[in-house]
Formats: C-alpha cells, sequence, structure tokens
C-alpha cells in the first residue's frame, strides 16, 4: 500500500538526454489512464534540480530546526534562514551548468512559503522517529557538489555535519522501543 502526505502527487518524466520519446508519452498516456497526474519534460535535468531544491533546502531548514515549516516561517530570521538555503543549493545546480530559470531561487522559496505551517518534510518525520534518513542525499550532496564545484554552501554544510553527529549519537533501537538509528557512515 502506498500512503501519501503530501498535496504534490504529480509524476513528470522525460529523457535523461532531453526532448521528447515515444516511450515516455506512452507511459504519460498510461499514467493518466490510470487516474494518475502525470506529464512529460523535455528538460528532465531542469525538473530534477527544481524538486531537489526544493527538498534539500526545505530538509535543511526544518531539520535543523525540528520544526515543521511554519515555526521555522513564524521567526524573525526565518525568512533569510529558507532564502539562503534555496540560494545555496541553486547557485550549485547552475555551478554544475543546470540551466534553471533565472527565478528559481525566488519561485522555490515561494513554494516554501505557500506550505501550510504544520507540513513536515519526510526527512525531519524520518529524523523525529530515529530512522534512517536521506542526511547524504540531500543536505550531504549539496555541501560535496558546492565543495567539489568551488560554491560556498556553509548553511547545507552545517546541517549535514550537524544533522550527521546528531544521528549519530541517537539512542539504538533497543533504548528507543523498536526505533532504529541511521546507520553509520
Amino acid at each position: 500500500m502506498v500512503q501519501r502526505k503530501s498535496p504534490y502527487a504529480t509524476i513528470v518524466l522525460g529523457e535523461l538526454s532531453g526532448g521528447t520519446s515515444p516511450r515516455a508519452q506512452q507511459l504519460v498516456a498510461a499514467l493518466r489512464g490510470a487516474r494518475v497526474d502525470a506529464r512529460e519534460t523535455d528538460q528532465v535535468e531542469v525538473d530534477l534540480w527544481q524538486k531537489f531544491v526544493f527538498i534539500a533546502s526545505l530538509a535543511a531548514v526544518c531539520g535543523l530546526a525540528r520544526s515543521p515549516i511554519g515555526a521555522v516561517r513564524s521567526t524573525s530570521r526565518g525568512a533569510d534562514f529558507n532564502a539562503t538555503a534555496v540560494s545555496e543549493a541553486v547557485s550549485v545546480a547552475r555551478a554544475r551548468g543546470v540551466r534553471l530559470p533565472e527565478d528559481q531561487a525566488a519561485r522555490t522559496v515561494a513554494m516554501i512559503q505557500g506550505l501550510p505551517a504544520q507540513m513536515r518534510p519526510s526527512f525531519l518525520v524520518d529524523l523525529e522517529r530515529g530512522g534512517p534518513t536521506e542526511l547524504e542525499a540531500l543536505m550531504g550532496a549539496v555541501a560535496r557538489m558546492g565543495q567539489a564545484l568551488g560554491v560556498s554552501t556553509p548553511l547545507h554544510t552545517a546541517a549535514a555535519a550537524a544533522l550527521s553527529a546528531s544521528l549519530a549519537n541517537a539512542p539504538t533501537a533497543l533504548a528507543t522501543g523498536g526505533l532504529a538509528s541511521a546507520p553509520q557512515t
């Protein structure tokens, strides 16, 4: 069984090489036939990075704050916190040659601002449960790519370091009544 917890339910697919293809069009048609909101893109790399910027930034700020997005936004520095996380991830994408729209940072910040106050990204839910997280695939990835490309990512780097330390010191499954700590890397 699949349980959807997010209002976002669109599948966007495309060829990694760009452009459109009959197989992607057939898959979109099959998904739509099953009442799944789906669309094809001719720029899948851009679409993937747009989603990655959003998810990695939201995970970083909510993970560091250990709070849903509304609590982060309600602080006097919340807007800057969100904007910095997004800006770093957008800068990494651009350094990698991804052709994000010029207003991508503003669009992503606006998306985050528009989320329901109680929204908890899956990273935060996993962190609170003491289970495996996507830390290295999100903030860790932004930090690693930034370092390799000479792009400053202090917020994502701090998030990866602080949350890694927190996870490394998480209680074991036995001490938490069945919740497992994240695997050590």
